[in-house]
């Protein structure tokens, strides 16, 4: 098969291609094959009528469109792979010459990823930050345990630093003056200086007495998980019930032993280190990962056609939308949260979905060139265990043996595998 490609721009292409008579017989006798199937003709079972005789004895037209049906498929996916371009769109096909089943000449307009140019590894400047575990980080941590297992004594005395208080709370958007979803609660138990509220909310809470009432403001962190709530200012009231003194739990084979199978604080210490170290070396690789592919962007260059950018830019505005409409909120009621405009709103995304896009094509042009594979052995490995994890769910068990599914796992293996290769190459 013959093809020349014409570069109408950087993400615009037509492709020419003069299809062989070996492939027009092939795909003739697949239709023809199959429209015997259908064919009436005295003497001949369905299904067993000569090739010859079903073209003749066929709608010419029919016959003519379902050739043109079955091979356009297989001629433009072949044509794509022989001149190694990423198709962004569906093709304008045009029949530029056709005599019926002799010879076919055909052109494919498509948009395309344009030339992808990808830095030098070498010059590439991301390092994955070393572990940090201190005899500090242990030691907070066996307090932790401690403090789960203390023992609690009601105190008179006002509410201090480590103490558990249990109170009652409800909370107020300051303008608004209505109650927030999520923001009341009764007998709530909370241990002062654990920082596991709203930061400064603690604060407010020392120095009160049972019976203790008060009212605070507390303006919502602007990267809270709750989108509605972030930046809010938030009028608390609060109820004091009761205030536990703690006391800690003394460093005893008792306590070693309901902590976990431990005998001394040694034993206790390594457990908790090691543990310690594998969350934090996890967590530096994934800063690692995510930093070295946003200075691949930077420094990649991707032609990239508009209609692939708007297709991205939809789809993440419709999850924005599905997200939105999960918690009862209209997108409007969304945008003012967020204080920004739609216009601004959409910049932002499209921003995002030109990341994601650039990302995805660079990483697999990378394990391309680096020749990084997933062997079957290796996907199949990954499979089992997706399988064992939801072993209890039939249907998604079913889904990860879909062509599909496979397939996806497949590529973010080989993403994976393509972000250790860096962190090797760079973390030497």
């Amino acid at each position: 098969m013959l093809v020349n490609k014409v570069d109408e721009s950087a993400t615009k292409v037509t492709l020419l291609v003069v299809v062989d008579k070996e492939q027009i017989d092939k795909h003739l006798n697949q239709v023809l094959s199959k429209l015997s199937k259908t064919l009436s003709l005295p003497g001949f079972r369905k299904g067993h009528i000569p090739a010859a005789m079903v073209q003749k004895n066929v709608d010419p037209s029919v016959l003519q469109n379902d050739f043109l049906d079955s091979i356009l498929n297989d001629v433009y996916f072949e044509a794509v792979n022989q001149v190694k371009i990423v198709p962004a769109t569906t093709p304008q096909v045009s029949i530029k010459k056709f005599v019926p089943y002799e010879s076919l000449e055909l052109g494919f307009e498509v948009e395309v990823v344009g030339k992808i140019t990808l830095p030098d590894l070498k010059t590439l400047k991301t390092k994955k930050a070393k572990p940090t575990i201190s005899s500090k980080d242990v030691n907070k941590v066996i307090d932790d345990l401690r403090l789960k297992e203390a023992t609690r004594e009601e105190s008179k005395t006002a509410a201090k630093e480590k103490d558990e208080i249990i109170f009652d709370f409800e909370g107020k958007d300051q303008k608004t003056k209505e109650v927030i979803e999520g923001a009341v609660a009764s007998d709530y138990p909370l241990i002062l200086g654990s920082k596991s509220f709203i930061p400064g909310f603690e604060e407010e809470l020392i120095g009160l007495k049972k019976g203790d009432e008060k009212e605070f403001v507390i303006t919502f962190p602007s990267d809270y998980h709750q989108v509605e709530l972030r930046s809010k200012k938030t009028v608390f009231k609060v109820k004091v019930k009761k205030i536990n003194s703690l006391v800690l739990a003394k460093l005893d084979e008792d306590f070693f032993s309901k902590v976990g199978p431990f005998k001394t604080i040694d034993d206790l210490s390594k457990a908790i280190n090691d543990q310690l170290s594998s969350e934090q070396n996890n967590q530096l690789k994934q800063d690692f990962d995510n930093k070295i592919v946003e200075e691949l962007i930077e420094k990649t260059k991707i032609d990239l056609p508009e209609s692939l950018i708007q297709t991205e830019l939809d789809r993440i505005l419709e999850q924005d939308k599905a997200a939105v409409a999960s918690r009862n909120q209209t997108f409007e009621q969304h945008l003012k949260d967020e204080g920004v405009t739609e216009e601004e709103h959409t910049k932002i995304n499209r921003e995002m979905a030109i990341k994601q896009i650039k990302a995805g094509l660079l990483l697999s042009r990378l394990a391309q060139d680096l020749k990084i594979e997933v062997s079957d052995n290796e996907l199949d490995g990954r499979i089992n265990l997706m399988k064992n994890y939801y072993q209890s769910d039939e249907y998604m068990v079913k889904e990860l043996e879909s062509e599909n599914n496979r397939q996806d796992i497949k590529n973010r293996m080989q993403i994976e595998k393509t972000l250790d290769h860096l962190d090797k190459l760079l973390n030497k």
